[in-house]
């Protein structure tokens, strides 16, 4: 299900214009900005009755957005990155048609921010750090 979810969310991410750089794990050098990279953060499998497995897939979305002269700090805060953040919302909610069965799943996501927006410096300068967190739902009838 990993392989399936992951494919799933790449294309989704692709459709957003904004986004100029999607990676499917960590890279030490982003190509353009604003980008997206995906990492799973886990899965918690539990069964709500002897027919229904619940299994919620987590995965950890970081949202970067460079600093530069043309991209100052304040542009990125108040403008770029919600602008990004909005838009990866709604391709989301565009591509997972929520509760939809599929092969015998039942499907909902839900993106939330996770962590406080902040500033990190690394080796190419400073950039707006945004997490988001996906949670995906399957529910399978066994």
């Amino acid at each position: 299900m990993y392989t399936t979810l992951l494919t799933k969310i790449a294309a989704t991410l692709a459709t957003v214009t904004r986004v100029k750089t999607v990676a499917m794990y960590p890279k030490t050098n982003i190509a353009a900005f604003p980008s997206v990279t995906v990492n799973p953060a886990g899965v918690e499998n539990t069964f709500d009755s002897v027919a229904e497995n619940m299994k919620v897939y987590r995965f950890d979305l970081h949202v970067e957005v460079g600093i530069s002269a043309a991209m100052t700090q304040e542009i990125a805060f108040t403008t770029t990155v919600p602008n990004v953040i909005d838009d990866i919302i709604a391709a989301f909610d565009a591509a997972w048609d929520a509760g939809t069965s599929d092969a015998g799943h039942r499907i909902w996501q839900k993106i939330d921010i996770a962590e406080p927006w902040q500033v990190i410096s690394d080796k190419d300068g400073l950039a707006v750090y945004a997490p988001l967190t996906l949670e995906i739902k399957v529910l399978t009838n066994v």
